[in-house]
C-alpha cells in the first residue's frame, strides 16, 4: 500500500506536466485568433478608377484595441487573423503614399480618420489672408465602411478545432462585405461672355469649398479651401461669334460641413487676359446660393452629398455674367485667339458684379 501511495502522485504529476507542455505548444502554434474573410466590391467606384490596391483599416471596439492596417494588391477581398472583438472597418483605394493631391491624418482612431486636400503652390494666385489654403483638383477616392463586423469565440474555437483535426484551418467565415463609393465631387463652371473674340486666356478661383472628408462618417470637414481653375475651354455662339461660353471643371470634397447655401459663402473670382496680352479684366461673384446638383438648388444641393446612396454627383455653376470684354488690338496680329494657358499677368484689379 505504501509503495502504491508514492507511485500515484508521480503518475498524476507526469500527466499534468505532459498536458501543460502540450497546452503551451498548442497555444503557441494556434494563437487565440480566427482567420476571417472580408469581401470588397468596387463596382460602384470602378467608373472613376480601377483600383490596383487597397487599404483596409480595422478599429476594434474593445477599450484597449489598436487599429489594424492591411495593405494589399488584392482588391476583391482580404483574409486576416483577428482576435475576438467587434470591429469598425474602413477601406479606400490604393495606399496613402500613392496620392499626390490628397493626404491622410488621424487614421489611428475611427473618430479622427480624415482625408484632406494638400496645398497647391501657385505662381500667380495671391492668398487673401495668411490662413487661406489654396488647392487644385484632387484625385478620385473610393471609401467603404462597416460597423457590423465581429469575430466571435465560436469562430476562434472552430478554426482551432479544424487545425487540430486536419492540420489546416477551416474555410474562413465572412465577417463583412464592403462596397466603396466615390466621395469626390466634380464642380462644373460655365460663364457666358460677350466680346469673347477679345479673350486670350482665363483663370479663376472659388473659395469656401471643403478642405477634407471624414472617412468613417462620410461627411465633409469644417475646414475651407480655395480651388484654382487654370484650364478653360471656349465655345462661340454659332449665330453671333462675339458671344460664347467658357467652361471648366475641378474635383473637390464638395461643400464644407455647415454650409448654408448663402451667396456670401462662396466667392468666384475670374481674370481675363485679352488678346493684346496686356489688358486684364477681373471680376468677382458671390455664388454660394447658385450651385445646382441633380435638379436641387442652393443649400439643398449639400444634402445630396450626405446621402450615402447618392454620394456621387456633380455640382453645376452656370453664370450668365453679362460681362462684355472690350475691343483691343491683338498683339502682333490682326486677329485674336483664345489660349487656355496661364501667364504672369501682373497686378490684378477686381470688380464685383451683381448677378
Amino acid at each position: 500500500m505504501r509503495k502504491s501511495f508514492y507511485i500515484l502522485p508521480c503518475i498524476i504529476t507526469t500527466v499534468i506536466l505532459f498536458i501543460s507542455c502540450d497546452h503551451k505548444e498548442l497555444c503557441y502554434k494556434y494563437p487565440r485568433t480566427a482567420e476571417v474573410w472580408i469581401d470588397v466590391d468596387w463596382s460602384k467606384f470602378s467608373q472613376y478608377e480601377i483600383p490596383t490596391g487597397m487599404t483596409l483599416i480595422l478599429y476594434p471596439q474593445s477599450l484597449n484595441g489598436n487599429a489594424v492596417t492591411h495593405l494589399t494588391n488584392t482588391t476583391s477581398h482580404a483574409i486576416l487573423s483577428l482576435p475576438v472583438s467587434r470591429y469598425h472597418l474602413l477601406v479606400f483605394n490604393q495606399s496613402i503614399t500613392e496620392f499626390g493631391s490628397i493626404s491622410f491624418r488621424g487614421l489611428d482612431k475611427m473618430e479622427t480618420a480624415e482625408v484632406f486636400a494638400t496645398e497647391y503652390q501657385s505662381r500667380w494666385y495671391t492668398s487673401r489672408n495668411e490662413n487661406e489654403k489654396v488647392v487644385s483638383s484632387i484625385e478620385w477616392l473610393g471609401v467603404g465602411n462597416s460597423s457590423d463586423a465581429e469575430v466571435t469565440q465560436e469562430m476562434v474555437d472552430a478554426g482551432t478545432e479544424a487545425m487540430l483535426r486536419a492540420g489546416t484551418s477551416s474555410s474562413q467565415p465572412v465577417i463583412a462585405s464592403l462596397t466603396p463609393v466615390n466621395v469626390i465631387k466634380t464642380v462644373d463652371v460655365k460663364l457666358h461672355i460677350s466680346g469673347i473674340q477679345n479673350l486670350r486666356s482665363a483663370r479663376a478661383s472659388l473659395n469656401g469649398m471643403a478642405e477634407g472628408y471624414h472617412l468613417t462618417t462620410l461627411q465633409p470637414t469644417n475646414g475651407k479651401v480655395t480651388h484654382l481653375m487654370e484650364s478653360w475651354s471656349m465655345k462661340r455662339d454659332a449665330a453671333d461669334p462675339t458671344k460664347g461660353i467658357l467652361e471648366t471643371s475641378f474635383t473637390c470634397f464638395g461643400f464644407p460641413n455647415g454650409h448654408q447655401g448663402q451667396a456670401e459663402e462662396n466667392l468666384l473670382s475670374v481674370s481675363f487676359l485679352l488678346v493684346d496680352n496686356k489688358t486684364i479684366q477681373d471680376y468677382s461673384f458671390q455664388v454660394g446660393d447658385l450651385f445646382v446638383s441633380d435638379d436641387v438648388v442652393g443649400s439643398n444641393a449639400r444634402e445630396v452629398g450626405l446621402n450615402h446612396e447618392t454620394i456621387n454627383f456633380t455640382i453645376k455653376l452656370d453664370l450668365d455674367t453679362h460681362i462684355t470684354l472690350p475691343d483691343v488690338k491683338p498683339e502682333g496680329s490682326a486677329s485674336g485667339g483664345f489660349q487656355a494657358t496661364v501667364d504672369d499677368w501682373g497686378d490684378e484689379e477686381e470688380y464685383e458684379l451683381n448677378i
